[in-house]
């Protein structure tokens, strides 16, 4: 569906391309076998979102999809656990939304089943609380065409935190962390956006550096495995590793939503269960690596490891030296390359317990 025929031209599938490919890029290789496994698709897009219990609180998200400069061809909502409240309100407000009711049980594992519902080639990943720009399926739509061998295209949203008061308006320019980008050479730059191949891998190994809402090629998302849903929180960054290890992605600066925590929505900046999940994620990669034999990846993730345990080592090394001296240990023996952590695991806090730096037999270093 279109809003004019000069969009419905732009838009018009096209079936051939022309790839080329830089000598230069040690990714070569991954970029062809992208193309000959997964030849071009119609650009036709089913948006969905993956929403629980959300009820009529769903209707900004969703009027910001009816207000776009080139509308999908399928909104989707999956209403994970069935919610009658946020079926009736959509049948009622946006009758031409499709409903699936089912189980998820989680964000990621309600995605997966949105997806394996959708009828288009391309699939475009929205949060049930988050409100596009105008312009947001074009511009992803635009990067797809740009970019014929990226099987994923990422923009970036604002976000606000309505608990705090957070903003950020622009994370490419305001956010240190999102510098790291600059880190992998783009493939080819365009007016539209950068192509990058797997060298972006490893500066996102550090941390999330793409950001929903995203668009992907079906095929390549079922055949990745979607989300993994073994990960209530971060489940994003996970998929988002394994993509861009697999296959090349397009990425713009541009802003094409606003992301915005609600004082009743737990946010992954704030879940209880973040930091372990974290380390479950790091560890899955920490084998993926090893098994592709990609030392400069498990060298990286086992860093971020060891200093995960030496934060636990920092916050328990007043109130308890023992605790606090086999996190460092652990630390150690993950990373054994941080000096501080040498010094604290195996100089300072054996002579402070020792010498009855804290009382009790399970602070004592074992004989």
């Amino acid at each position: 569906m279109t809003k004019s025929s000069l969009q419905r031209g732009f838009f018009a599938p096209q079936l051939s391309y022309r790839v080329d490919f830089p000598e230069s890029s040690r990714a070569v290789q991954p970029l062809r076998e992208t193309a000959q496994r997964y030849p071009p698709v119609r650009d036709t897009l089913s948006l969905v979102i993956a929403s629980h219990n959300r009820g009529a609180r769903i209707g900004p998200t969703l009027a910001s999809v009816f207000t776009q400069t080139r509308l999908p061809d399928e909104v989707l909502v999956f209403n994970d656990g069935g919610s009658p409240d946020t079926r009736a309100y959509i049948a009622a407000s946006f009758p031409s939304v499709r409903v699936v009711d089912g189980v998820g049980g989680n964000a990621g594992a309600a995605r997966n089943l949105g997806a394996q519902h959708a009828s288009s080639s391309l699939v475009m990943f929205l949060d049930d609380d988050d409100q596009l720009h105008p312009d947001a399926v074009d511009t992803l739509l635009g990067l797809h065409r740009a970019f014929p061998e990226a099987v994923a295209a990422f923009a970036d949203h604002t976000f606000t935190d309505r608990v705090t008061g957070a903003h950020v308006a622009n994370h490419h320019r305001d956010v240190a962390s999102f510098h790291r980008i600059a880190q992998a050479r783009p493939v080819r730059v365009g007016p539209e956006g950068r192509l990058f191949d797997r060298r972006l891998y490893y500066p996102m190994l550090w941390g999330g550096l793409l950001q929903q809402p995203w668009l992907v090629r079906r095929d390549v998302f079922l055949a990745l495995g979607g989300f993994d849903t073994a990960f209530r929180s971060n489940e994003d960054w996970e998929l988002y590793l394994r993509l861009v290890h697999a296959h090349a992605i397009a990425l713009t600066d541009h802003v094409i939503s606003d992301h915005i925590v609600e004082p009743d929505r737990a946010h992954v900046s704030r879940s209880a269960n973040l930091t372990d999940t974290s380390r479950e994620i790091i560890r899955k990669h920490v084998r993926l690596a090893l098994r592709g034999l990609d030392v400069r990846a498990a060298g990286i993730l086992l860093r971020r490891l060891g200093r995960h345990y030496k934060t636990d080592g920092d916050m328990l090394l007043h109130s308890a030296p023992g605790a606090a001296w086999r996190a460092y240990l652990r630390s150690l023996r993950t990373w054994p390359f941080d000096h501080v952590v040498v010094a604290r695991a195996l100089v300072i806090l054996p002579i402070r317990l020792a010498t009855g730096g804290q009382t009790g037999a399970h602070n004592r270093p074992p004989v």
